[in-house]
């Protein structure tokens, strides 16, 4: 302990060896001397991956002592002006899952900065926080404000149509949105397309989500990324054969491992075995370390050797052939 204290003297700004010194004191029983520590070590870096307390898993758990502490070195931090507090801040209100604390420190960090970009950014970031605390109309409003800050960015119209037309399923006025964003700058298609099928599948708007996308597709026909989502898309519909079609093409495009989990998927669900096994072998092979992929071709390599042995043993007993449209079933269908 006194070494720790050592270190954190001759290094006082460095937010590991000062961390190190908190846990050893709260080992030790020293609560309200590590709370002390918290705060400078939080003020002199005001961004939560440099904290391990503060990571996604344990943040939440923390005790209120310890998030009163970390909130005051955050404060600091941004009355103090340093570079990223305001951001940092942002993201352990998220982390609390504390959204309009969040709004208020963006919407208080776009009126202190006079650079148009950088305001526009705090006012997205402000209307994403006012929308997942549930204030629609107040997120709208500063995603307007956010348009006027930076004419011709997609970036405000698309968080619009993600963030409150796809949850309010107003697909309607997603579509005027993007049209907007189509007209008042040099933007994507693409772009737009895809934010379109996001608020479409937040919307259930299956219609206008397979358009979308086949909408991006035809903006980039060799990208594998929308390529496999557009897959996937068939695949949640269980239209296997045209997801069969569409996935070959993403693996085509960029062979990935979830691309060929994908497509054995939608060649199982179209009753094509021997091409669903080739496919489950391919996401094995190139993700080993995948057990939901390893695990499943696993799965299914032992259903189809005991429904190939179940027909053999019908057969033997003069029993006709199994149909053919019967699928092996794993033990939960079953």
């Amino acid at each position: 302990m006194r070494e720790l204290n050592t270190s954190v003297w001759l290094d006082p700004t460095d937010p590991y060896k000062r961390d190190s010194y908190v846990s050893m004191l709260a080992r030790h029983g020293h609560l309200q001397q590590a709370l002390t520590e918290v705060t400078p070590s939080v003020f002199n870096s005001p961004t939560p991956q440099t904290h391990f307390y503060l990571s996604k898993d344990l943040a939440r758990w923390l005790a209120p002592a310890t998030q009163t502490a970390v909130e005051k070195g955050l404060s600091q931090a941004v009355a103090a002006g340093f570079p990223g507090a305001f951001r940092g801040t942002g993201e352990y209100y998220s982390l609390l899952n504390l959204p309009l604390k969040e709004a208020a420190l963006y919407a208080d960090a776009a009126s202190r900065t006079s650079d148009p970009a950088q305001r526009m950014n705090f006012l997205v970031d402000a209307g994403k926080a006012y929308a997942a605390g549930g204030y629609m109309l107040t997120a709208e409003g500063f995603f307007r404000a956010a348009m006027e800050q930076a004419p011709g960015d997609p970036a405000p119209y698309v968080a619009l149509v993600k963030s409150v037309y796809g949850p309010d399923r107003d697909m309607q006025s997603a579509k005027a949105a993007m049209d907007e964003a189509a007209k008042v700058g040099n933007n994507d298609p693409y772009d737009l397309d895809l934010a379109l099928a996001d608020a479409a599948r937040e919307a259930g708007d299956t219609d206008a989500q397979e358009s979308a996308l086949k909408g991006a597709v035809a903006e980039r026909p060799e990208g594998g990324e929308v390529l496999l989502a557009l897959g996937e898309f068939y695949l949640s519909q269980s239209s296997y054969d045209r997801a069969a079609l569409t996935l070959q093409q993403a693996v085509d495009a960029d062979p990935t491992a979830r691309a060929y989990f994908d497509l054995g998927h939608a060649h199982e669900g179209a009753y094509n075995y021997d091409e669903a096994e080739k496919a489950y072998e391919q996401a094995a092979e190139l993700d080993p370390g995948n057990r939901a992929f390893t695990t499943y071709y696993a799965d299914f390599k032992r259903r189809i050797a005991k429904a190939v042995a179940a027909q053999t043993a019908a057969q033997s007993h003069g029993v006709p052939d199994l149909e053919p449209s019967a699928a092996p079933t794993s033990d939960a269908d079953n």
